[in-house]
């Protein structure tokens, strides 16, 4: 073999080495740094889902504790629904009137200060609908029956307890 081809060699493995070398350590070193980039992104993702969720949870709450509140004259909405609540003695449309405007002067509030929620409603067992909407995406269909739905079956199970 020639001397050139020899030195061609010598070179070309002495070159080779160091460059294999320095792409294994590079491909390794980039794939820890990706695995840990992945890893600190899903943990922030998951962490910033967890606070999102809970700070809905947390306004969804406090919308619910509003209809505890009492007025100055020991009322509140809990005790005036209170006659909504039989299926078999319907209260009269002077009733339902009083308790709608009630019912909407509480969650203009709520809805106004809070964008994710578009509206309130209550259905009662007695047949009626309380609702108060920014009517954005809040209106019901005035034919719905929501007496036959499931997610109204699921909540009469309930006996009261809150249901989302």
């Amino acid at each position: 073999m020639k001397l050139r081809t020899k030195i061609f060699l010598m070179f070309t493995i002495l070159a080779t080495i160091p460059l294999l070398v320095f792409t294994f350590f590079t491909y390794e070193r980039y794939t820890q740094t990706i695995y840990q980039r992945m890893n600190d992104f899903s943990s922030n993702l998951l962490e910033n889902a967890e606070q999102t969720a809970n700070n809905t949870l947390d306004r969804l709450r406090q919308t619910a504790g509003a209809f505890n509140f009492y007025y100055n004259d020991g009322s509140s909405i809990i005790q005036s629904l209170k006659k909504f609540t039989n299926s078999q003695n319907t209260p009269d449309v002077w009733d339902y009137y009083k308790l709608s405007k009630e019912f909407d002067h509480t969650c203009q509030n709520l809805l106004y200060s809070n964008e994710d929620i578009y509206g309130i409603y209550i259905f009662t067992p007695s047949g009626y609908v309380l609702e108060s909407t920014t009517e954005i995406n809040g209106t019901i269909l005035s034919d719905y029956d929501f007496q036959n739905a499931e997610w109204y079956q699921d909540t009469l199970k309930r006996n009261g307890a809150l249901y989302v």
